[in-house]
């Protein structure tokens, strides 16, 4: 109302009408301004409030038209078995996929996925990979699930390995505890039982949920399913017919690399791959065991050429048990208890061997060795292990590698065959849950059948107490308990033929090394498993620093790696005469100071700071060597490319530069791995003390000195005491510099002082009986008699 107000107070001071018309449309202008704007905003308020409506309706249409189609996918590439065996285009074979359905559960897009963020979706196919391995354990009640793991780990296995599922099963009898398919899968009751070699554990909670635990810990809840009876037999007669028992299969094929045959003594041979993958013997003393495990390494070296399969021998009784098969050309390392120190190589190497095969089927995509491509050359490998306790006792660091490859050899195609007295006390329980191939001769307790060849009653086992050697019992994956009666394999009939060319581990490097070409020592790659002779290049490897004891063979070294220099000097053994050689050194001429350590504490630090400063402008390459405790030896190495490690005592000095402790002459490592010096070559004496510059004898010199009597007979352009050529500037200052300047006694800042910084020395102890001379710019070494005339 004021502004109404102020209209009526100035239309009555102005006496104007249009001031009074102003005053009263003006706040009816502003009123309907406000209310179009309000009309205005509402309309669209409500036309974005639509918008938003529709485009939430439809998003979350889109929503759940993907969340439907992310299920439909699944379930077209995992369905039931059931419902997978019944389509009319399904065909068996060992490409199926990898994936078996064991029930549906919640499913949480994973980070990447377009649904994610998403809530998790009810209903999805809970899927576990067949080759990881999977253990069941649970009460007897849960047989409809084991039938179902079962059934798809038989719809991905080979046809000789689904031999297993027996008439009797077909028809409805009794399911085996274990089946070996793509991976094992195994049906116990407790999870301690449980084989390092599976990977998933289902574990049922009630009779319709179960929990899947992977390697990683994560577990899923899942709604079970599983198979009648009546569904497994129909499955089992679609994967296995009767008529393609292993007893109308025909001619051995030796060329798959899915399989490997020995003979254990029964009439027919067995898959040591289905069968095993690895075997144990084990009796009394005397029954044959060292024979029997002998005559299945024959069998295989028979059938097998050295490309094909290739042994390491582990005898522990002499070397004698296993001496048959010492000479086959498939044998590519042998230990003894005679030489243990091959235990220690053998070891790493069949690790390193485990990690070589594991990058080869990483390179080629595949999960075992019989997916390798045929021309890739991968032979498998028996690991035939006489005398297991004895190697275990005095060997602890086997254990743990014999189980590793026990667990994770049978995808590498690495088989490990094992006589020993007994099994309790020498081979856990988690090792013998990967062998299933055992052969028991002679023993002296019932029990030792029993316990370790399942369905093997007493009475069966009572006729192994008197057995002859070579008698015993035998029982595979898929074989039943089998009388068997191992032969012992001749020696006067072994295959022959061009040995293996695979190394597991490279011998122990000898004890010299006599010279060839131009190698300086020869490398044990341990990687690659060979001895290789290295060549010193000086304008590829660079600086090098030997490091070693006295004696340990530092001069032969540097003797050595000069071979492979074309132009070298080797550094006097006093400071100065040493930094005048690396002044004068070509830029491409490979300087070599042995034990340089010591020629820098005879230079004081003064004159090592020196020597370091020249060393460091050097665009050359240096061989150096010093000893393990030297102060300066941090700073030669930081200069140094490369270091050569020889034998050093002292037990923390060695551990500081990653030695191995005390060692034989020339015997170290260059980096990581062993070398052995080559022998013969010899450092060539110290170059002489550089000449005087040429024409400096015959002029008359400057002398500083503090013995003025000793230069009598020296025509000499002045003499004196540094002080002394002060007084003398402005004669000598003009021919300081064409003039030889000579110091006898007086330090490098004495006679820097005294020419006003126009002639420098280094720092550097002068040796006994020379003088330091200077020359238009250059530091020389000379001998009084050379100034006398």
């Amino acid at each position: 109302m004021t502004p109404v107000i102020l209209s009526l107070v100035m239309a009555a001071l102005f006496r104007s009408p249009l001031a009074l018309v102003m005053g009263v449309l003006g706040p009816a202008m502003v009123l309907g301004s406000w209310w179009e704007s309000r009309r205005s905003h509402q309309k669209q308020h409500d036309r974005e409030w639509e918008t938003f409506a529709r485009d939430t309706d439809r998003f979350e249409s889109d929503r759940h038209t993907a969340r439907a189609l992310a299920q439909a996918e699944a379930e077209r590439l995992h369905p039931p078995l059931l419902s997978q065996m019944r389509d009319p285009f399904w065909r068996d074979g060992v490409d199926s996929p990898s994936g078996a359905r064991l029930g549906t559960g919640w499913w949480v897009p994973p980070p990447g996925h377009p649904l994610e963020g998403e809530e998790s979706i009810p209903g999805m196919p809970g899927v576990v990979e067949s080759h990881r391995g999977i253990a069941l354990v649970g009460p007897e009640g849960a047989v409809s699930l084991w039938r179902l793991i079962v059934a798809h780990w038989a719809l991905r296995a080979t046809p000789e390995q689904r031999t297993a599922l027996t008439p009797e099963v077909r028809r409805g009898g009794d399911l085996p505890r274990s089946f070996r398919g793509p991976s094992l899968a195994v049906w116990t009751s407790r999870l301690d039982h449980v084989p390092a070699e599976c990977g998933i554990v289902v574990v049922p909670q009630g009779s319709r949920h179960l929990d899947v635990r992977d390697s990683a810990g994560i577990t899923r809840t899942l709604l079970a399913e599983g198979l009648s009876q009546a569904e497994f037999c129909w499955i089992a007669k679609k994967l296995l017919p009767v008529s393609s028992d292993l007893a109308t299969a025909g001619r051995l094929d030796l060329s798959r690399r899915d399989r490997l045959y020995v003979d254990v003594g029964d009439s027919t041979p067995w898959d040591l791959v289905a069968e095993g993958p690895h075997a144990v013997v084990w009796g009394a003393t005397g029954s044959g065991k060292s024979v029997t495990l002998s005559s299945m390494v024959l069998s295989l070296a028979h059938r097998y050429s050295p490309s094909q399969l290739i042994v390491v021998i582990v005898d522990f009784k002499g070397g004698a048990g296993l001496s048959v098969i010492g000479r086959l050309p498939h044998v590519v390392g042998s230990v003894t208890d005679l030489d243990t120190g091959r235990a220690s190589r053998a070891l790493a190497g069949l690790a390193r061997e485990m990690v070589s095969r594991e990058r080869l089927l990483a390179e080629h995509g595949v999960g075992d060795i019989s997916g390798l491509p045929y021309d890739v050359v991968c032979p498998r490998l028996v690991v035939a292990v006489d005398e297991a306790a004895w190697l275990l006792e005095t060997f602890p660091a086997w254990s743990g590698t014999l189980s590793d490859v026990v667990a994770r050899g049978r995808s590498l195609g690495i088989h490990v065959m094992i006589a020993t007295q007994r099994i309790q006390g020498v081979l856990g329980p988690s090792v013998m849950a990967n062998i299933a191939l055992r052969v028991c001769g002679r023993i002296s307790d019932d029990s030792e059948v029993t316990a370790w060849i399942p369905g093997v009653s007493p009475r069966r086992a009572e006729p192994l107490r008197n057995a002859l050697p070579g008698v015993a019992i035998a029982v595979g994956a898929h074989r039943p308990p089998t009388d068997v009666t191992v032969v012992a394999g001749s020696g006067q009939h072994l295959p022959v033929g061009e040995p293996a060319s695979w190394r597991v581990w490279a011998e122990e490097l000898p004890t010299t090394v006599s010279q060839k070409a131009n190698a300086w020592c020869l490398l044990d790659d341990q990687e690659a498993r060979v001895h290789r002779l290295l060549s010193y290049d000086p304008a590829t490897v660079g600086s090098v620093l030997v490091v070693g004891d006295r004696g340990s063979g530092k001069t032969s070294a540097l003797a050595a790696l000069a071979r492979g220099c074309e132009d070298f000097a080797v550094l006097d053994s006093e400071p100065f005469v040493a930094w005048l050689q690396l002044v004068t050194a070509e830029p491409e001429q490979v300087c070599i100071i042995d034990d340089a350590d010591e020629l820098l504490n005879r230079a004081g630090p003064e004159g090592a700071q020196v020597l370091w400063d020249q060393l460091e402008h050097r665009a050359g390459p240096v061989l150096l060597s010093a000893k393990a405790e030297s102060p300066q030896l941090r700073s030669l190495d930081r200069f140094a490319a490369h270091s050569v490690v020889l034998s050093i005592a002292k037990a923390d000095a060695s551990l500081v530069w990653g030695g191995w402790g005390p060692s034989i002459p020339g015997r170290g490592h260059y980096g990581p791995a062993p070398i052995q010096i080559v022998s013969g070559a010899v450092l060539r004496a110290a170059d002489s003390v550089p000449a005087e510059p040429q024409g400096a004898v015959a002029l008359a010199p400057i002398v500083l000195t503090q013995n003025l009597s000793g230069w009598e007979g020296v025509e000499v352009s002045w003499l004196g005491q540094p002080e002394g050529l002060l007084s003398q500037w402005s004669t000598l200052s003009p021919i300081l510099f064409e003039t030889p300047v000579l110091c006898e006694g007086i330090s490098a800042r004495e006679v820097q002082h005294a020419t006003s910084g126009r002639v420098t020395i280094p720092a550097l102890p002068v040796p006994e009986g020379m003088l330091v001379g200077s020359w238009k710019g250059k530091v020389f070494l000379t001998r009084l008699e050379r100034w006398q005339h």
